[in-house]
């Protein structure tokens, strides 16, 4: 009896299926994206057709922003920054897409920004209309709100980003839709004054929903 018992015990430890753990499964491999080829050029250029014509659209190479949009047809360069980052910290990447689209189509250089100049999608601007109005407040009475932030717009220190993108100087030359707001009033406007640090009840001006600004030799 015992050397039965012995026999089935030693059988049964050598057969060990229950007891080895199965093998690890095979690690899953995600595959970058492929990185563009060794000669391709150093940013990514997207040609659109659209209603008022053909626009093209350069960025770095996997990524959205920031981005130049370029209208040859009315030499229009539209800016469009990252909403999650400083605009002062995407002036480099936008002065070298600059210099490149100067390099590839001769008209860029001609080009005027068409887009927002409003504290809405451009705080740092929003705070220099602050300022400005600190030393010329707007007389509602003798200037329309547009021609107040024309004239804001064609000083040297209102686009300072503009200036180190383009190596030129901007100058605001037409606007529309423009906004101005108050300390005391419940909006947005009035929020973003009040955060500045901005009080009494004049109404201050904001900039404008569309601007067009003329870039100038230095």
């Amino acid at each position: 009896m015992t050397r039965v018992t012995i026999g089935i015990v030693l059988l049964a430890a050598c057969s060990g299926k229950s007891e080895q753990p199965p093998p690890p499964p095979p690690p899953v491999v995600v595959a970058d994206a492929a990185p563009p080829p060794v000669d391709a050029p150093p940013f990514a250029v997207d040609e659109k057709k659209s209603s008022f014509g053909t626009s093209v659209e350069i960025h770095k190479h996997g990524e959205t922003c920031p981005m130049l949009e370029w209208r040859r047809e009315p030499k229009s360069v539209f800016v469009k920054k990252c909403k999650d980052q400083p605009f002062a910290a995407q002036i480099d990447t936008l002065r070298d897409m600059v210099t490149y689209m100067r390099g590839v189509d001769r008209a860029f250089d001609e080009a005027r920004i068409v887009g927002g100049v409003d504290f809405y999608g451009w705080p740092e601007l929003g705070r220099r209309f602050i300022e400005y109005a600190k030393t010329h407040p707007w007389n509602e009475k003798k200037q329309s709100l547009n021609a107040y932030v024309i004239e804001a717009g064609s000083t040297g220190d209102m686009f300072p980003e503009y200036a180190a993108i383009f190596q030129k100087k901007p100058r605001l030359t037409s606007a529309e839709k423009c906004s101005a707001g108050r300390p005391g009033h419940k909006d947005d406007a009035g929020e973003f004054l009040r955060k500045e640090g901005a009080t009494g009840n004049a109404e201050i001006p904001l900039g404008c929903a569309m601007g067009f600004i003329e870039l100038e030799q230095p």
